[in-house]
């Protein structure tokens, strides 16, 4: 597989800010979520008969309009992998090259799938389902099994519609860091709007849709780091060996400097002495 480009190092801060940080997010909505902020979040946009924008015209427009953005993503990069390969070339149009473009199509795909998945297998319903907004099933904590439960609702898939774009701040990563910010950018405008467009209309809490967003943000971080591992570990060891040939090259100037320092001493203490033999 084609990679035509210089993988940028990973910093122990960037490392943290990938997986722990997300990671200990994550773990706390799963097994102590604050099932009293989902409820202080949605009570706003409950009415006296339910959630009233659940079914409004312009909400079920804005729920099919989002789709458009991953999935043209997902098709145009499709499209420049199928071209690159039929012109046997190792870059993709001068944005990315094969290898970061494949990274981009299986991030997304990783992060709709495993969303889908859990939503299926973690028994845990919509607000617009439980008891304490007019429903008749008990609000829940996620757990998780490898058979279909009922709930489908925690992760949010159409949340994860935004939140899958995260791939695009990796792939972008060794290219650009302007497109990489912009990509990174996009993610958070469409995965907001999509977050909250299903708390409003009462399909999820907001534990369900920070959920996808730390699950899609994991994913494309382990898979760019899995997609790129040999190179990440050849851009490590090449800024160690860069770092301590730098060193090695300051610790032998300054001993040469002193060296010469010492000389020049030695040169100026016989000329004094010369000196004062030549007076007598």
């Amino acid at each position: 597989m084609y990679s035509t480009m210089r993988l940028r190092p990973i910093s122990p801060l960037q490392w943290a800010v990938w997986f722990l940080l997300p990671g200990a997010v994550l773990a706390w909505i799963v097994f102590a979520t604050p099932h009293a902020l989902d409820i202080a979040l949605s009570s706003p946009f409950y009415f006296s008969d339910g959630f009233s924008l659940n079914r409004a015209p312009f909400m079920l427009f804005l729920h099919r309009v989002a789709r458009v953005v991953p999935i043209g993503t997902a098709v145009l990069a499709l499209v420049i992998v199928l071209r690159t390969l039929r012109a046997r070339k190792a870059s993709g149009g001068g944005f990315l090259d094969l290898k970061h473009l494949f990274y981009l199509l299986a991030a997304m795909l990783a992060c709709v799938m495993l969303v889908k998945f859990l939503k299926t297998t973690t028994g845990v319903y919509c607000p617009v389902r439980v008891d304490v907004f007019g429903g008749e099933e008990p609000i829940a904590s996620p757990t998780f099994s490898w058979s279909a439960r009922p709930g489908h609702c925690w992760p949010s898939g159409f949340a994860g519609t935004g939140w899958c774009l995260f791939a695009l701040y990796f792939a972008f990563r060794d290219r650009s860091a302007l497109y990489a910010k912009t990509g990174f950018a996009l993610a958070l405008g469409v995965g907001l709007f999509c977050s909250v467009v299903q708390v409003i209309r009462g399909e999820h809490f907001f534990t369900h849709v920070l959920g996808t967003a730390l699950i899609d943000w994991l994913v494309c971080a382990s898979l760019y780091v899995l997609f790129f591992a040999r190179d990440i570990i050849r851009a490590a060891v090449q800024k160690k060996s860069a770092t301590a040939g730098s060193m090695t090259l300051s610790s032998f100037s300054s001993r040469k400097k002193i060296a010469a320092g010492q000389a020049a001493a030695a040169i100026g203490a016989a000329g004094v002495t010369s000196c004062r033999s030549g007076t007598k």
